[in-house]
């Protein structure tokens, strides 16, 4: 009688693991519409909260610290630009409803070189570098920390050629945060 409990409920258990990913995590990622490469999303439906940045506009001022798992791979930091530019594009929001800046400052400089810097740093060509010229081309404003570049000896010449420089970091979160910008740090 206890081993028939045991082998049933390990038969439970067997079914429940071997159906869970049917239904969790079912729903498949979405390509964007503006940015088709990167920055997948999810349709949410029905979804509680809605915001107005219809009337509003929405103004954002990402900050970007890091670099991806391996030279090879983009940031989960720069990538989250892009989901966020497709998943309120998907919302019914155009480019000219959306103000958004990124700030790469810290590690996330290293994101921002040009391919031959970064190859001779990584030995590697820099997976963002499309990402960065189609952020721009939507134009989302690309900054970087003045302080950070001169810290890890990065020169202007080794800079993706859509980064604008910065005093700092710091100068470019207080300024758009005084403009209403809303900071998001991943």
């Amino acid at each position: 009688m206890v081993r028939s409990l045991r082998l049933n409920k390990s038969l439970l258990i067997l079914s429940i693991l071997l159906i869970t990913p049917y239904y969790i995590g079912a729903q498949k990622s979405i390509k964007g519409p503006l940015i088709t490469d990167h920055g997948d999303t999810y349709t949410v439906e029905d979804a509680e909260y809605q915001a107005d940045f219809e009337s509003k506009g929405l103004k954002i001022v990402f900050d970007i610290t890091a670099m991806g798992t391996s030279p090879e791979v983009v940031s989960a930091q720069v990538n989250t630009i892009a989901r966020c530019i497709n998943m309120h594009a998907h919302a019914g929001l155009s480019m000219e409803d959306m103000d958004i800046s990124a700030v790469f400052h810290s590690n996330g400089t290293y994101t921002i070189l040009n391919d031959e810097s970064y190859n001779e740093r990584y030995k590697t060509d820099n997976p963002h570098q499309e990402l960065l010229s189609q952020l721009s081309d939507l134009n989302v404003k690309l900054y970087v920390c003045g302080q950070s570049l001169s810290a890890r000896k990065v020169e202007r010449e080794e800079l993706h050629p859509d980064i604008k420089i910065a005093l700092s970091a710091m100068t470019v979160f207080a300024d758009l945060q005084m403009k209403g910008y809303a900071l998001i740090k991943f």
